[in-house]
C-alpha cells in the first residue's frame, strides 16, 4: 500500500469526524453544495506549510496538486469560493480546534528548568498590521489598523496556552476577565496589564504574579527588606497601594528595585510573592522574553502578513490556522521528542510536504544544517 503523503500524515491530527462536528456547530446560513469546511481547512493549512500567501498563490497551486487534494478527501477552491468561505464562515471553528490540538500537544510537553518549581505563563500581545483602507473595522487610529493576538505562553512546554484575538484598538487589560486563572500558576506580564483588580484577582486565586511598576503608581512603604550586597537589588520593600485605584487591591505587595547589569536598566518590579528572594523574581521577570521570542517566531514563520480576504472572519480565520499550523510543528517535536528546533521541523515539512514518505522518518533521520546566528536568536526549544 502506496505510503499517503506527509501532508496527509499530519492532517491525521484532526480527525475528519471530530472536525465535521465542530464544523456542523459553527456552521452559518444554507448547507454547502460544492465544497466544505474540511475544503476551506486543507487548502489554508496547506498554504501555511507551503508557504503561500495570496489568493492567487493557492488557486494556481491548488490546480497543480489536484490529486494530493482528491486523496486527501478535498479538491481545489478557486478563489471566489474561497473568498466566500472565509468571509461569510465564522472562524471559531478554527479557535475550538485549536484548543483540541492544544490538549494533544500537552499531552507530550516536557519540562524545561524555571527559575521556580511552578508553572509560568507570560501575558503579552503582538499587533498584526493591516491596511486601514481594505481592513476599515480593524481602525487603531484615524490611520493605522491592526489585530491584536493576546496569548498567555507557557514557559515549560513552549505552548500558547492563552490565545484571544481582537481588534487592534482593544486595550491589553481589556481581555483579562477571559483569562481562567489556574491556582500556584505564576503570571509574568509588563505594564499594559496592571490592573489592580487583576492583582486582586490573581492574589485571591493564590497565583503569584511579577510585572513592572507604573510611573505613576501611588503605594506607601510599610517594611524595607534586608539587601544582599551586589545582587543588582537597590531597594525591597512591602507596600500598600494608595490612591482612589489602591481601593482595589487591600493587601501588601513587593516592590523592587532592580539594576540589571546585562542592559545597564533601572527596573521596579511588583509582585504579590512575599517569600521569594528579589534575585528571584527578577529571574522571573526575564523569563518573559521568551515570550517575545514566540512572537517573532510566528510573525517570520507563519503566513499573516498578507491576508487572503478582507473580513474580520478571514483574518481571523488565517490566524486561527497559522497558530494550528505552529501546535502541529510542535506536535511532532514534542511526541518524539527531537533534538530538532522547531524551526528545523518547519523547514523538513515545508520541504517533504507532498512526498509520499514517513513523517517521522523523515524528521528523525533528516541531516539538519547548522543554523544560522539569527535563526538560533530567534529558536524557541521546546523540552
Amino acid at each position: 500500500m502506496r505510503q499517503s503523503s506527509v501532508l496527509g500524515q499530519l492532517l491525521k491530527l484532526t480527525p475528519r469526524r471530530e472536525f465535521e462536528i465542530l464544523a456542523e456547530q459553527h456552521h452559518v446560513g444554507q448547507p454547502f453544495r460544492k465544497t466544505t469546511r474540511w475544503n476551506q481547512f486543507v487548502v489554508l493549512l496547506t498554504a501555511q506549510l507551503a508557504g503561500h500567501s495570496s489568493l492567487r498563490e493557492i488557486d494556481h497551486s491548488g490546480k497543480a496538486l489536484q490529486p494530493h487534494l482528491l486523496r486527501l478527501g478535498c479538491k481545489p477552491l478557486n478563489r471566489s469560493t474561497l473568498g466566500r468561505l472565509n468571509s461569510r464562515q465564522s472562524p471559531d471553528l478554527y479557535r475550538d480546534l485549536f484548543q483540541r490540538l492544544l490538549s494533544r500537544c500537552q499531552e507530550f510537553a516536557g519540562q524545561r528548568k524555571l527559575p521556580v518549581n511552578r508553572k509560568l505563563i507570560s501575558l503579552d500581545s503582538t499587533l498584526i498590521h493591516l491596511c486601514l483602507k481594505l481592513f476599515p473595522w480593524a481602525d487603531c487610529s484615524a490611520y493605522k489598523a491592526g489585530v491584536k493576538v493576546h496569548v498567555g505562553l507557557d514557559h515549560a512546554s513552549w505552548l500558547p496556552e492563552i490565545v484571544c484575538i481582537t481588534e487592534g484598538r482593544r486595550h491589553d487589560h481589556q481581555v483579562l476577565p477571559q483569562v481562567k486563572l489556574i491556582p500556584g500558576t505564576v503570571y509574568i506580564f509588563d505594564r499594559g496589564y496592571c490592573d489592580y483588580a487583576w492583582f486582586d484577582r490573581l492574589t485571591k486565586a493564590n497565583c503569584p504574579f511579577v510585572t513592572r511598576a507604573k510611573f505613576n503608581m501611588r503605594y506607601e512603604a510599610v517594611k524595607d527588606r534586608p539587601l544582599v550586597p551586589g545582587s543588582g537589588v537597590l531597594a525591597d520593600q512591602n507596600i500598600h497601594l494608595t490612591g482612589v485605584q489602591g481601593k482595589k487591591h487591600t493587601r501588601q505587595l513587593r516592590r523592587i528595585h532592580y539594576f540589571d547589569p546585562g542592559t545597564q536598566k533601572d527596573l521596579v518590579f511588583i509582585t504579590n510573592n512575599l517569600k521569594w528572594s528579589a534575585a528571584t523574581i527578577a529571574a522571573i521577570y526575564k523569563e518573559r522574553w521568551q515570550i517575545e521570542l514566540f512572537f517573532k517566531w510566528i510573525k517570520q514563520r507563519a503566513k499573516i502578513k498578507r491576508f487572503v480576504g478582507n473580513s474580520m472572519n478571514a483574518v481571523m480565520t488565517q490566524i486561527w490556522i497559522a497558530l494550528i499550523a505552529y501546535l502541529i510543528t510542535a506536535f511532532v517535536k514534542l511526541s518524539r521528542h527531537l533534538d530538532h528546533s522547531l524551526t528545523q521541523i518547519f523547514r523538513l515539512i515545508r520541504a517533504t510536504l507532498f512526498d509520499h514518505r514517513d513523517l517521522w522518518g523523515v524528521v528523525i533521520h533528516a541531516t539538519i544544517p547548522p543554523q544560522a546566528s539569527s535563526d538560533l536568536q530567534l529558536e524557541l526549544k521546546l523540552a
